[in-house]
Parts: structure tokens; sequence; C-alpha cells
């Protein structure tokens, strides 16, 4: 029985626009992850209710090998995403950015079992699960994890460049192999990048990150978690 790693989020998904956006040709890499740090230590820590006191931020690829995100990981905990416009007067794709305080894993099994385990791993259902099937990955005393840091955190930031590549409703935290494929952050496996992965008949090829870039005042309804 194929088993599928997921990986969802647990609160909601903040999504806001950046004042004085850029284009990603203006600025040199490390000129734009400047601007942006200063633009986010306002939203993150300058603001009224912020409750980061300070943040690392990371350069990510995309599938292309091309800079288009960065990671602002935080402290004490949680962590957020920018993406780069693309092009003048993207709005829909504007410098915009997305906070995740909690993010967990899930399997997806049929079976009338209430927990298994797999990989070695306890896996339960969940009362407040927003998936059929679904069984959220456990610790050692049977308690749901609740992962407060990113997937690049959570693995240790390994060497060499990060990867944030595009999947249907997501992205794919990786880094590269040894032999030029990635390794997939959230289950630790390698892989080969499909440009497929994108599209909706692979919506549960593989682990991935979800979430999306959106404008706040654009939807009655923030992003809540997509699937994975």
């Amino acid at each position: 029985m194929k088993t599928k790693i997921i990986c969802v989020l647990l609160l909601f998904v903040t999504a806001v626009t950046l004042a004085g956006c850029v284009t990603a040709d203006r600025y040199t890499e490390e000129e734009h992850i400047a601007y942006m740090s200063e633009r986010m230590r306002v939203k993150l820590i300058d603001s009224a209710n912020a409750k980061v006191t300070d943040f690392d931020v990371y350069p990510l690829y995309d599938e292309n090998d091309e800079f288009r995100y960065c990671l602002y990981e935080c402290e004490p905990s949680g962590f957020a995403f920018s993406k780069v416009r693309d092009k003048p007067f993207d709005y829909f794709y504007s410098n915009l950015y997305v906070t995740l305080p909690k993010w967990r894993k899930f399997i997806v099994r049929e079976s009338d079992d209430t927990e298994i385990t797999y990989n070695g791993t306890l896996w339960k259902e969940d009362e407040d699960k927003s998936f059929s099937n679904a069984y959220y990955e456990c610790d050692e005393n049977g308690n749901f994890v609740e992962n407060t840091v990113s997937p690049f955190a959570l693995a240790g930031f390994p060497e060499g460049k990060l990867y944030f590549l595009k999947a249907y409703h997501g992205y794919i935290p990786a880094v590269k192999s040894e032999n030029g494929n990635y390794i997939n952050l959230i289950s630790l496996e390698e892989f080969e990048y499909k440009a497929e992965y994108a599209e909706p008949e692979y919506e549960f090829a593989v682990p991935k990150l979800s979430l999306g870039f959106f404008i706040k005042d654009k939807l009655k309804t923030p992003n809540i978690f997509g699937v994975l």
C-alpha cells in the first residue's frame, strides 16, 4: 500500500504586500536581500504586536536555479517567506510574504486504525484533521509533533544552495544531491524534480510545504493549508 508523507499548516497563513516593491532585475541578489530584510524587520519586529525579536535571512532558488524567494528564520520561533517580483506591475505576485508559526507532517493511508507505525514512527489520527485518511506524526510520548522552525532549519540547513521548488499548491524545500538530483527536506528522500509536479494531477506526488503567495485584500479568507 502506497503511503505519502504530507505537510500541513496548523494555523492561518498571513499574506500581505510589502510597501515600495521592486523588481528582481533592479537589484543584485545581495542588494535585494538587504532591501527585503529592512522591509521585513518593519513587518515582523517593529510592528506593535510583534512577537519576533530577530531573524536570519537565506536566499532560496527555484527549479531554474534562479534566486526567487527569501526565508526568514525567526527568533524565538516561527519563520517567513517572501517572493521576488518577476516583472514590473505584476500585482498578483508582487513582493509578498507569508508567516508560518507551526506546521505538521502527516501521511495518508486507508486504515480503520486510529494510529499506525510507519518507518519506525508513530502516526495518529487527529479529530481536527483537515484531510481524510490522515495520520499525524507523533513523538516518543505519543504527542503530536508541531514544528515551529522551517523545514530547512529542521534539516539542519544542509550545505549548498537552498531550493524552493514549485509544486501544486505549494513548494518543495530541497537541496541538491551529489548526483544532481534533489533531497526533499520534508521526507529527507532523494528525488528527481519534474515540472509536472506543479500540475493538479500531481497534487500528491511529492511531500511539500503547502502555502501560497496571495494578496490579503484579494481573498475573502486566508490561505489556510492547501494539500500535499
